[in-house]
């Protein structure tokens, strides 16, 4: 009996064994089968494609476009359509914190983004004073002076440009500090045939030149022709000229000069700042009804308490983008009204203030976008109803620290009081100085060195 069940296991399982032997070999079969189907269609796909990569081409940068682009010609029609469509909206780059630290590293960062795929290539210096050339009043031909090109910016006898959808009064207001700061670390050196340095001089001209170009007709520029203010008196911790490299410091007065030759109204601050001026001109221009739009061109954060609904608007011209009060509501998370006791309270690290300690700029802008103002945030952290973290403890800072809140809000708060002109009319662009000639001379003539300073790759376009 025992010989006999053993049989019939014995059978059964090889039985069992054959059939998961067979269901192997199926599957094995059926796998090979759609290995080589899957490498038919590969071949067929990569044989269809390969003349399509071959027509992808990589453009260098164009004489009117300062930004790198790829140009993938024909691949897909829609695609193309597309990207066209996505490049007329304006995208503001996240915040970046070494940004805020001062204007220097500000403009290093800007120049300092990786270059994809080597795309750069060594601009020559011809090609990088073209449009100053165009702009010069000293034009020689064969060794003797000749007249300015008929229709130039600079023919008195041309129309004003305009630009279509530019109201005739909107009034264009720079800061030149954060310009020359930006250029400086933006474009290689060069030298006058003094050995004095003013790439940056030049390129905020080239700037400047180019939105009269566009249409801007009433334009004034603030600068800082000395760093310090009154508010190194408040605060001693304050920003100060100490760090600023010479060959930078050097050219605040030669743009100054050079803004003035060329009949730019130009505003060099001493004991007020660059950004005060700014404000000021900002309410005067905006107090006059004929003005459709007054447009601060900087992206510092302290004139955005400058921006008045539509009216007045901060514009960054390095991206290209323009805030009004609603940008600035979702920028900040408070209206402009409330943007100095924000920096009070998180600090401004560029201009040398701390804030109070655990003031984040989440929990300030959800404190004062319910009470607006230092004053009016209650001393009972339980009454202020709003989503803060640790409100116990910022309600406790606040109480500590409220004097030096005050005063940091005071360092914040622009002056906007300082007489800078009697009218509007007095911004208006007309031309050039005769001074202006000599100099665009010396600027034309400047040698430019082979690389930014810092910057691995052979050049950086202007802005």
């Amino acid at each position: 009996m025992r010989e006999r069940a053993f049989e019939q296991d014995a059978a059964l399982a090889l039985r069992h064994g054959a059939q998961v032997a067979a269901a192997d070999r199926d599957r094995v079969e059926r796998h090979e089968r759609r290995r080589r189907r899957l490498c038919q269609l590969g071949d067929a796909r990569g044989g269809r494609m390969k003349p399509h990569l071959e027509r992808v081409e990589i453009e260098p940068v164009g004489r009117g476009d300062h930004d790198l682009a790829v140009h993938h010609t024909a691949v897909r029609q829609p695609g193309q359509k597309g990207l066209m469509e996505l490049r007329k909206v304006a995208i503001e780059r996240p915040e970046v914190p070494t940004l805020d630290e001062d204007l220097g590293s500000a403009a290093k960062d800007d120049r300092a983004k990786p270059v994809p795929f080597g795309l750069v290539q060594k601009r020559p210096r011809g090609e990088l004073l073209c449009e100053l050339r165009e702009h010069r009043l000293d034009r020689r031909r064969d060794g003797k002076d000749c007249a300015c090109r008929r229709g130039s910016i600079f023919d008195a006898a041309a129309p004003a440009a305009t630009l279509t959808g530019v109201s005739a009064l909107d009034v264009y207001l720079i800061d030149g500090t954060y310009e020359l700061f930006r250029h400086y670390y933006a474009l290689p050196p060069a030298r006058d045939p003094n050995g004095r340095e003013v790439a940056a001089v030049r390129g905020v001209l080239l700037s400047v030149l180019s939105m009269i170009n566009g249409g801007a007709q009433y334009v004034g520029v603030a600068t800082d022709h000395v760093i310090e203010s009154f508010r190194n008196q408040l605060w001693p911790g304050y920003k100060t000229g100490a760090g600023i490299e010479p060959d930078l410091l050097a050219q605040f007065p030669l743009l100054e000069e050079t803004l003035s030759a060329l009949g730019i109204v130009t505003w060099p601050m001493v004991e007020f700042e660059a950004d005060d001026a700014l404000a000021a001109a900002a309410a005067a221009a905006a107090r006059d009804p004929r003005v459709d739009r007054v447009i601060i061109c900087t992206p510092d954060k302290d004139l955005a308490q400058c921006v008045r609904g539509t009216r007045i608007v901060q514009m960054d011209r390095r991206t290209r983008t323009i805030r009004d009060e609603a940008g600035i509501v979702a920028k900040f998370g408070v209206p402009p009204a409330s943007i100095p006791d924000y920096l009070a309270l998180v600090g401004d690290a560029a201009d040398g203030y701390p804030g109070l300690p655990g003031w984040g700029a989440k929990s300030t802008a959800a404190v004062l976008a319910r009470y607006g103002h230092l004053e009016s945030i209650p001393a009972d952290w339980r009454a202020w109803g709003v989503d803060a973290a640790n409100p116990g403890a910022l309600a406790h800072t606040l109480a500590r620290e409220r004097d030096r809140a005050f005063l940091f809000r005071d360092l914040a708060t622009l002056r906007s009081d300082i007489p800078l002109f009697d009218s509007v009319d007095d911004l208006r662009w007309t031309g050039p100085r005769p001074a202006f000639a000599p100099l665009a001379a010396r600027l034309d003539a400047a040698v430019s060195e082979t690389n930014p300073r810092g910057l691995q790759v052979s050049s950086t376009p202007p802005s």
